[in-house]
């Protein structure tokens, strides 16, 4: 799940694992399409109901994302050195 606007390791950590994402709108909606590759709303309460409700949608979330093949594990150490790196600079 996206908590904000801004992207979120989480993300790629769960279309690694091939697990819907849930998001809100903003950002992603660049790169993530809404009941095809992810379920991205304005409501979380929303999102998380269907999600719950509703285990086929969840397998083809989890499924599409993780046939995306964008979200390797080389890609999410490469996103948590970045965030390091930054962290470092700042300090």
């Amino acid at each position: 799940m996206i908590a904000n606007d801004q992207e979120n390791l989480k993300m790629y950590e769960f279309a690694a694992a091939g697990k819907a994402v849930l998001a809100y709108k903003g950002r992603v909606s660049y790169f993530l399409t809404h009941m095809q590759t992810a379920y991205i709303t304005e409501d979380l309460r929303e999102g998380l109901v269907a999600l719950m409700r509703n285990a086929t949608l969840r397998r083809k979330l989890g499924k599409s994302i993780k046939d995306l093949r964008v979200y390797s594990w080389k890609e999410i150490g490469d996103k948590y050195l970045e965030l390091l790196n930054k962290i470092i600079k700042r300090h």
